[in-house]
């Protein structure tokens, strides 16, 4: 496990169906939330991809949903309450839904031996983590990520768009932070983005 590393320009919590922040709504919390994403999201014929990105925006709505099976939110603030940086951590099988009740999705296992299916199962899933923009390259999304790997017993998998625009900054993000690509996920229609490609990756406590 990874020890936290004290540093008080920062406070970490997590956000909860049942532990909303004490000073904010839940619904005041994702209101910041989308704020901080939307600037953050990518269509098909974007070229500047020097920096990570999201594809496809998600609704407070299905946020909410999310957090009332289970989801967390874990949130990164300055000491003067500022919202930078969140990660969404959800089960797993909103990731394996995609290729498993769908038709037009499919997973390949392109390094096995690195993570198996079965394992799987016991994984938690990194649905998505974003910073606000002034704060990349700041340190600040390892110190959020090693939060959550301190905080869970569970193999973590995430995926990272890699066809039709590659998001190698991510890519290159999850690899410094001990993550390890075994699969790859083809969806032939995803929300309104279209057909796309991502590496799969795992990090194992």
């Amino acid at each position: 496990m990874i020890s936290p590393s004290p540093n008080p320009t920062l406070r970490f919590s997590v956000l909860t169906a049942d532990n909303p922040e004490a000073t904010r709504t839940i619904e005041q919390t994702l209101a910041e939330i989308d704020a901080l994403q939307t600037p953050l999201l990518i269509d098909r014929q974007a070229k500047d991809t020097e920096n990570g990105f999201l594809i496809g925006s998600i609704s407070n709505h299905e946020i909410q949903a999310l957090l009332a099976e289970g989801a967390q939110i874990h949130l990164a603030r300055d000491t003067n309450g500022v919202l930078l940086a969140f990660a969404m951590m959800t089960s797993i099988q909103e990731l394996t839904v995609l290729y498993t009740d769908r038709t037009d999705g499919r997973l390949t296992l392109n390094y096995p031996a690195a993570f198996s299916e079965e394992e799987m199962q016991s994984a938690v899933y990194l649905h998505r983590i974003a910073l606000k923009a002034d704060q990349r390259k700041t340190g600040l999304g390892t110190k959020l990520v090693q939060e959550i790997q301190r905080q869970t017993s569970h193999p973590i998998v995430t995926d990272i768009l890699c066809q039709p625009i590659f998001n190698e900054a991510s890519l290159r993000f999850f690899q410094k932070n001990s993550f390890q690509e075994f699969a790859l996920l083809y969806l032939d229609n995803y929300r309104d983005f279209g057909q796309l490609v991502s590496k799969v990756l795992v990090w194992k406590p």
